[in-house]
């Protein structure tokens, strides 16, 4: 039963993604699927904290520190271009506070977790002291999660996720992820035994996938 459980949690996931890859990626479906963004991000949302097993007071701590600190990144970003440059949200994302979606918050924290994940585990053959090894974490995650960026910006522009001014995505944008993803993992790494499994980076992967494919399709 605990395997049919855990084949489940992978399996739902993969296949929502996979409808709602395929759904925008047929311009008859593109609309609705749109549509339905906000809520694959609480799709999204659900799986990361049913997939908690325990929820430690310092991994509490934790995820509500990246997602007030992500949030508020985001609303400096727009309201002051300082950060990525001037750019604004559409309504694909769904609820906002200060014109920034309440979800961006928490992806940040999904995705700095699945790179870490992906981070620790590239890394984990190599024989390296305790400061190389929190080093090269910090510095392998923050690029996973820029490249990531890199991937979805096409994408995000033309589902309404958000607009840059002038239509041209800046340098600035890529140069302020890695600062603000550098900045994260020193304070994941400053926490003791914080462990990460599996699926989180599996939710890094699929999203990864996800934006590669549309990349190609849209």
């Amino acid at each position: 039963m605990k395997v049919l459980n855990y084949l489940n949690k992978y399996a739902v996931t993969g296949i929502v993604f996979t409808v709602g890859l395929i759904g925008l990626s047929i311009p008859a479906s593109k609309q609705l699927f749109i549509q339905l963004v906000p809520l694959n991000f609480l799709f999204l949302i659900f799986m990361f904290i049913y997939s908690i097993k325990k929820w430690t007071f310092q991994f509490f701590a934790f995820s509500l520190t990246v997602f007030v600190a992500g949030f508020l990144v985001e609303v400096i970003g727009v309201k002051t271009g300082f950060i990525f440059g001037y750019y604004s949200y559409g309504n694909t994302l769904g609820f906002k506070i200060w014109d920034v979606p309440v979800v961006m918050g928490i992806n940040w924290i999904i995705v700095l977790l699945g790179a870490i994940y992906w981070a620790n585990y590239i890394l984990k053959n190599l024989s390296l002291n305790p400061f190389w090894r929190k080093a090269l974490v910090i510095l392998l995650s923050s690029l996973l999660m820029t490249g990531l960026d890199y991937f979805i910006e096409p994408i995000a522009i033309s589902l309404d996720f958000w607009h840059w001014e002038g239509n041209l995505i800046p340098l600035r944008n890529y140069f302020g992820w890695l600062v603000i993803s550098i900045l994260f993992n020193i304070f994941a790494q400053t926490l003791n035994k914080m462990k990460i499994d599996f699926f989180s980076g599996y939710l890094f992967l699929v999203q990864l996938v996800f934006f590669l494919i549309l990349n190609i399709t849209l």
